[in-house]
């Protein structure tokens, strides 16, 4: 019985993981990180079709047997590393080039080789291990005690997921507020989900490396399945804050902003916008941008962001940023809702039977709930209780 569960696992595991590849790979629009996570994805597509076959010709207790097997944990040290890839081209986009990545995986490349050659050199077969108590019957052997090293290296690049995250998640969620209009593309806690569900994915994985038995197998895959499922949905709409490659010299964050500076002082130093310019003109850049607000209503669109306003005004992210912290002394995301609101309050006194989720989509907003905190934000009071007021209004 336990074997149709698990040749079920792993049948879906593998639907799945091909789903998802498709997904990533067809929407991946050259962004690094989603190709990343298709790559891992792929990945798992292939070991899951190749578990799934071994299941269905009878051979589940060899590939869900014994413990410290090195082919699990050959696969769970490339599972950290694709997520490893993901992580750091989301938060660092453009720093991972061919030459770091074949540094980065030279930790994995040297324990395997050194794995492999030692079992070559020394003629020692792969030896199956039921339980601790033939671990340790036979750790002096080299292929025995040097599965260590392999577990150490594995662990390695899982712990660096962690340490990486939530080094850089609060410079990644100020530069979202600054570019971003909308809450969603702002909201990070996904992020928290693939680090705790790495989490809870990871400590699965060590317990069938260091039980062996069917049932750990078969809960090792059956946390993976939403897992994948929830980090593909969300590889396919976030968005990274950083342009593409804009890490390629650095991982420090202030360092890349110093070369976006100048690269883009170089350019304007080619027209006529300086800092005495710019200071002199902050209330003609606040007329020209509230002109633009107006008349085309960029922001009914959700996705609007900083480089659509940069682009139409000829700004970089320096003036850009002053323009709403001196000019209104409030962030871009700030000053969108507001106009969102203020279109949403419009449309409510022309024609009050609107819904809520009919004036979220009409108002650029992403949905019901995003809709009704904004609103309640800025107005201090819900939707329906303004409607309510505002057909009082008209009525008496």
């Amino acid at each position: 019985m336990v074997n149709l569960w698990l040749f079920g696992t792993l049948a879906a595991s593998a639907m799945l993981c091909w789903h998802c590849t498709l997904m990533l790979f067809w929407h991946h629009e050259r962004v690094r990180s989603r190709l990343f996570m298709g790559a891992m994805v792929l990945f798992w597509a292939v070991i899951y079709s190749v578990l799934t076959f071994g299941v269905g010709m009878g051979q589940g207790g060899k590939i869900a047997g014994g413990i410290l097997q090195p082919v699990p944990m050959l696969f769970g040290a490339s599972a950290g590393i694709f997520i490893l890839g993901y992580v750091i081209e989301l938060f660092r986009s453009g720093w991972l080039t061919a030459r770091r990545i074949v540094v980065g995986l030279l930790p994995f490349i040297g324990v395997v080789s050194i794995y492999l050659g030692g079992i070559l050199l020394l003629d020692e077969p792969v030896e199956q291990l039921d339980d601790l108590s033939a671990f340790r019957a036979s750790f002096a052997h080299f292929n025995v005690w040097f599965r260590l090293p392999l577990l150490v290296v594995s662990f390695g690049y899982i712990l660096a997921i962690f340490v990486l995250f939530y080094r850089w998640l609060p410079s990644f969620r100020r530069r979202s507020e600054e570019d971003f209009s909308s809450p969603e593309q702002m909201d990070i806690r996904w992020g928290n989900v693939l680090v705790w569900g790495m989490a809870l994915l990871t400590s699965s994985y060590y317990f069938l490396l260091f039980a062996g038995e069917e049932s750990y197998y078969l809960l090792h895959h059956l946390i993976a399945i939403p897992y994948f499922t929830y980090i593909t949905h969300k590889a396919l709409f976030q968005q990274s804050p950083f342009p593409a490659h804009y890490f390629r010299n650095t991982l420090n964050l202030q360092a890349a902003e110093e070369e976006e500076i100048e690269e883009e002082q170089e350019l304007l130093s080619q027209t006529d916008i300086n800092e005495p310019a710019f200071t002199a003109k902050i209330e003609d850049y606040k007329t020209t941008f509230e002109q633009w607000m107006q008349t085309e209503k960029p922001y009914l669109r959700p996705q609007f962001n900083r480089t659509d306003l940069s682009l139409q005004m000829g700004l970089n992210r320096t003036y850009f940023s002053r323009l709403f912290r001196e000019g209104y002394g409030q962030t871009f995301s700030q000053v969108v809702r507001r106009y969102r609101v203020e279109e949403a309050k419009r449309l409510m006194r022309e024609d009050p039977r609107l819904t809520a989720k009919e004036l979220a989509t009409h108002c650029g907003f992403a949905s019901p709930i995003v809709f009704h905190r904004a609103f309640v934000e800025i107005t201090g009071v819900p939707p329906m209780q303004f409607k309510e007021k505002e057909s009082f209004l008209q009525n008496s």
